[in-house]
């Protein structure tokens, strides 16, 4: 699976949310936005959102599923607080 710079995982979690919830999106989401407490995305929506960046994150050719129940317990392991940052850090585990 492809390597992605920072810049690349904030556009690929910001697409995703235009996407999924266009009517909650700030003006300028940051790796410190926080998608459950700014945004407030509820539970239908962050799944939404998971699954759209998993989709822009795997390409046609690629096999490899993306476990969103592995995201999940990730995400929330210790916080009900959910930032961008979180994210586009388990983008990296997924990409080792």
């Amino acid at each position: 699976m492809k390597k992605y710079t920072s810049e690349e995982k904030l556009k690929i979690v910001q697409k995703s949310l235009l996407e999924v919830a266009p009517d909650k999106v700030i003006d300028e989401i940051t790796m410190e936005t926080s998608i459950t407490n700014d945004l407030v995305l509820d539970s239908i929506e962050i799944m939404d959102l998971l699954i759209k960046i998993r989709e822009e994150m795997q390409s046609a050719e690629e096999q490899e599923a993306i476990d969103i129940d592995r995201l999940l317990i990730y995400l929330f392991a210790e916080s009900e607080d959910v930032l961008v940052k979180s994210i586009c850090d388990f983008m990296d585990e997924l990409t080792k």
